[in-house]
């Protein structure tokens, strides 16, 4: 993994390193741990959960964001209330 810490880097900055690669959740904390016991660290994932968020890191949902405003909206709302308007009694 490109993003993992140097042999030469230890302690905090080694981890904020390893931790850095991206955001995410489960899946982050068991490979983070699974790369940091290849390197003979031996962490819990409590550990790397709490150091992610002493370090700054939170996790959010995606947030839900429809595509491109249409251009036409406005010319095709209007088209649309005065059909209604000449539908209404």
């Amino acid at each position: 993994m490109a993003c993992l810490p140097d042999a030469d880097q230890t302690g905090e900055r080694a981890r904020a390193a390893a931790m850095a690669c991206s955001g995410g959740s489960a899946p982050l904390v068991a490979m983070l741990h699974t790369e940091l016991t290849t390197r003979s660290w031996r962490p819990s994932q409590r550990t790397i959960r709490r150091t992610l968020h002493r370090l700054g890191w939170v996790w959010k949902r995606p947030r839900f964001v429809l595509g491109r405003p249409d251009p036409e909206y406005e010319a095709k709302k209007a088209v649309a209330e005065q059909a209604s308007a000449t539908v209404r009694p």
